[in-house]
């Protein structure tokens, strides 16, 4: 009765409705407003959906009319069966899920990894893959997972030599992961040989974005000379070139102030040298060379010399060799 009643405060059911319900032996009378109403089971309800176990009585009820379904017996038992516990799903086992994901960090865009003697390429793979792992958004166990997954060859034999790494249950974490990788494919001389890389880097004949470029790659191998905003803004301006930095008259605030301010100097220098380039070409047009001063001569330089000489000496003509016929 405490759960009738707690069905009837949720789903406002009126008392009436209710107070003719008896439970016996889990069939339920429904008596009504008053006591001598008929009585019902879940199967008459229901529509009779069980068979009848007396073949005589099945046979005698088929010229019986089904009764009327009762509306309050339809509501009740609605209620019930919105109060019966749903089923819920069965949450996949954690290897399964791993299994899963396989497939989806290849989908994402990372790559197997045999092995390699470059670094450089090492490293994108590394960089690569970490990038894929955390869009997924797996946690570091998973990221191991999914990162020895993609060895293959050289690289999962080299892999399989690694202490606890051929148990199902893998003990190392993925920071030691990194340690491992780093280690082997961009050991530390690598590393020291792109540090010195770095600090002698200069523009020379590179472009400001190209240089731009070489200084992002390469000051990873040296943290502690871009730790600050402005130790990277020195380092950038002592590497370019004379012509850039007499451009830039005043400190900018920022490296990335310094890098804008660089760029439009090398716009205007490549625009100045451009002009200069043109007015040279066209003065070197109009200079005669050395080799064309006789053609020039004849146009007239030679005609003009003759003019005045001949003026010089009183007359006024011209010479008969260019007019006459």
């Amino acid at each position: 009765m405490i759960r009738i009643e707690r069905a009837m405060m949720r789903n406002k059911i009126d008392e009436p409705a209710l107070k003719g319900i008896h439970v016996y032996n889990e069939r339920i009378e429904v008596l009504g407003e008053n006591a001598a109403g008929p009585t019902e089971s879940l199967e008459s309800v229901q529509g009779h959906d069980h068979a009848s176990e007396h073949p005589g009585l099945e046979a005698q009820n088929r010229n019986v009319p089904p009764p009327e379904a009762n509306p309050f017996m339809q509501q009740f038992i609605e209620i019930m069966q919105r109060m019966a516990p749903q089923p819920q799903p069965q949450p996949q086992s954690h290897d399964a899920v791993i299994g899963k994901n396989y497939e989806v960090v290849r989908r994402q865009g990372a790559k197997v990894f045999a092995g390699t003697t470059d670094p450089a390429e090492a490293e994108e793979w590394l960089r690569n893959t970490e990038r894929v792992l955390d869009r997924i958004e797996c946690t570091s166990e998973q990221k191991l997972r999914y990162a020895v997954s993609l060895f293959e060859k050289d690289a999962l034999d080299w892999w399989e030599t690694i202490p606890g790494s051929k148990n199902r249950l893998i003990t190392l974490t993925w920071n030691d992961f990194l340690k491992e990788f780093t280690d082997k494919y961009t050991p530390p001389v690598y590393k020291n040989r792109k540090k010195v890389e770095f600090l002698e880097l200069k523009q020379n004949e590179l472009s400001v974005a190209g240089y731009e470029l070489q200084f992002v790659r390469l000051s990873k191998y040296a943290p502690e000379e871009v730790s600050t905003d402005e130790l990277r803004r020195d380092k950038f301006e002592r590497g370019l070139r004379l012509e850039i930095r007499e451009k830039i008259a005043i400190k900018p605030p920022s490296s990335g102030a310094l890098l804008e301010a660089a760029l439009r100097a090398e716009e205007t220098s490549i625009e100045r040298s451009s002009t200069e380039a043109k007015r040279k070409k066209l003065t070197g047009n109009l200079n005669p060379t050395p080799g064309q001063s006789g053609a020039v001569s004849f146009r007239g330089s030679g005609l003009q010399r003759g003019w005045y000489r001949d003026r010089g000496m009183g007359q006024t003509s011209r010479s008969p060799s260019v007019f006459s016929g």
